[in-house]
C-alpha cells in the first residue's frame, strides 16, 4: 500500500481512458484481475487495511512480464475518509461482499456512507455492490431479496437494478469466489448508474460477474 500523491494519481489517471475504485479491496486480486484484462482502465483499490493487499501490491510494482500492471494502484483509507485526490474520480465503483459494519450501513443507506459514495464518482459513473444474499446482518429484517432491499432502502435505490445471482454464479474477486463457490450461496447484485451511462461501464460490471459454465 501507498500513500495517494496528487502527481501520481494525475500521471496515472492521465494515461487511462476509465476510472474504477473498488472500494473495501481485501486482499487486491479483484483490482489486480481487471486492471490486466483492461489496460486503459484505472483501478484503485481502497482498503483501511493498508496490510490486506500488500501481496498484490509488491506483485503490480514488477515489471509487465513478471506480472506487474501500471494501471492498478492500492490506497489505505476508509470510504468515509477518502484523500481529496479521489473526489470525483470514479467512472465505476465497485463493492465485494461488504461485511460487518460496512455491509450495515450500506443496507440502512446511511447518508455518510451514500456521500461518500457519490464523492467518488465523477458525473456520470455506475456503481456495483454484491452482497451474500444468504447472510444478512443481524439488524436486517426478514430475509434479504430484490423485493425487501426496494422496500426497505426505497429513494436511495431509486433507479437502481438489483437482480439475484444463481449459486452458481462466478464474481472476479476472490473473497466472493470463496463464499459463494460450491456453498449453494447465492448473491444480490445492485446496480446503480447515476446519470446516463455509456454503454462500456455496464459490460465491465458484466464482465465481473456470471454463470459458470
Amino acid at each position: 500500500m501507498e500513500e495517494l500523491s496528487a502527481g501520481r494519481f494525475t500521471a496515472l489517471a492521465s494515461r487511462c481512458r476509465l476510472t474504477l475504485v473498488d472500494v473495501g479491496c481485501g486482499d487486491g486480486a479483484f483490482p489486480y484481475r481487471l486492471a490486466g484484462r483492461y489496460p486503459d482502465l484505472l483501478c484503485l483499490g481502497l482498503d483501511a487495511n493498508r496490510e490486506a493487499p500488500a501481496a498484490y501490491a509488491a506483485k503490480a510494482r514488477r515489471k509487465p512480464a513478471r506480472g506487474g500492471r501500471p494501471n492498478v494502484l492500492f490506497v489505505p483509507a476508509a470510504l468515509e475518509s477518502l484523500p481529496a485526490e479521489l473526489a470525483g474520480s470514479a467512472d465505476l465503483v465497485t463493492i465485494n461482499f461488504p461485511w460487518a459494519g460496512l455491509l450495515d450501513r450500506i443496507l440502512g443507506a446511511e447518508p455518510g456512507v451514500l456521500t461518500a459514495i457519490r464523492r467518488l464518482g465523477r458525473d456520470p459513473f455506475a456503481l456495483q455492490i454484491l452482497i451474500n444474499a444468504d447472510a444478512p446482518p443481524p439488524s436486517w429484517p426478514g430475509p434479504l431479496t430484490p423485493e425487501t432491499l426496494r422496500a426497505r432502502l426505497g429513494p436511495p435505490l431509486a433507479g437502481a437494478t438489483i437482480t439475484l445471482l444463481p449459486a452458481t454464479a462466478r464474481v472476479a474477486s476472490r473473497w466472493g469466489g470463496r463464499l459463494i463457490q460450491g456453498s449453494g450461496r447465492s448473491t444480490l447484485r445492485i446496480r446503480v448508474d447515476v446519470g446516463p451511462c455509456p454503454p462500456q461501464y455496464g459490460a465491465i460490471l458484466d464482465a465481473t460477474v456470471g454463470a459458470v459454465p
